[in-house]
């Protein structure tokens, strides 16, 4: 069934494009155009169930040990999304929850920085 879809879609892809000769490898490298698109769809749906959840694992009061790496995944989920700023921010509360000695500071405000640049890099 979600091979036939794929075939229409690639099809219906194809007639939208002016083509002199269909070919086999055509035909194969538009299905895996269409596969890609939907792989892709299916992905950013399952970084949003996932960030999803960590919201909800965070507003339920989330402490202790378990709140640094939430709100690091948080963050890498966020950034696949795009959002770099909101990911920088996810980390730097990682590092608020984090004692002031840790050495885990330095390894947070790193990548931190590397979300804020990414922020400013991204076009608007």
């Amino acid at each position: 069934e979600n091979v036939e879809k794929l075939i229409k879609a690639a099809r219906a892809s194809r007639e939208k494009k002016p083509t002199g000769d269909v070919t086999v490898e055509g035909q194969v490298s538009e299905l895996v155009d269409a596969a890609n698109e939907k792989l892709q769809r299916a992905t950013k749906n399952s970084v949003r169930d996932a960030l999803r959840t960590y919201d909800e694992v965070l507003a339920s009061g989330a402490q202790g040990e378990y709140l640094v790496p939430l709100l690091v995944n948080r963050a890498i989920a966020l950034d696949a999304l795009g959002e770099c700023s909101a990911a920088a921010e996810s980390v730097r509360l990682a590092m608020d929850a984090l004692p002031p000695d840790s050495e885990k500071r330095q390894e947070l405000e790193r990548l931190r920085e590397e979300f804020e640049s990414a922020a400013l890099e991204k076009p608007i």
